[in-house]
């Protein structure tokens, strides 16, 4: 059984022997072509490392951007707060105003009737 399972196992042998042989029609690799290789690994690496750099300095540019805009938004915000804070205020202080006025006009007039009934009250307006 040796005879067989060794013509077995070169038969094998050649066979890859032949398929390996047919796969590579190409010249040997050379050392020329492992450092051509390195090179291309090399490259490939630096090309990385830029474009890391390039979005590292883009995200340091957008965050401050960003904050200077956080800033000013911010400010403005206070700003337009204080306005609004003022606004109502004189919202409500004219409307305390026209109140009060409406009420020293409605009573003179009426005091007036009372003093004066024979006269009217006509005006121009």
């Amino acid at each position: 059984m040796k005879p067989f399972s060794s013509t077995i196992s070169f038969t094998l042998l050649v066979a890859l022997g032949a398929l390996t042989g047919c796969a590579s029609q190409t010249q040997p690799t050379t050392a020329a072509d492992i450092m051509r290789g390195h090179a291309s690994a090399a490259q490939e690496e630096a090309d990385l490392r830029i474009e890391l750099a390039e979005k590292w300095e883009r995200g340091q540019e957008l965050a401050e951007s960003g904050k200077d805009k956080v800033d000013k938004g911010e400010e403005r915000l206070s700003k337009a707060e204080r306005d609004l804070r003022n606004a109502q205020e004189l919202i409500s202080e004219g409307r305390s105003e026209v109140a009060e006025g409406t009420a020293l006009v409605q009573e003179s007039e009426r005091r007036f009737q009372e003093r004066f009934p024979g006269l009217e009250l006509a005006a121009d307006e």
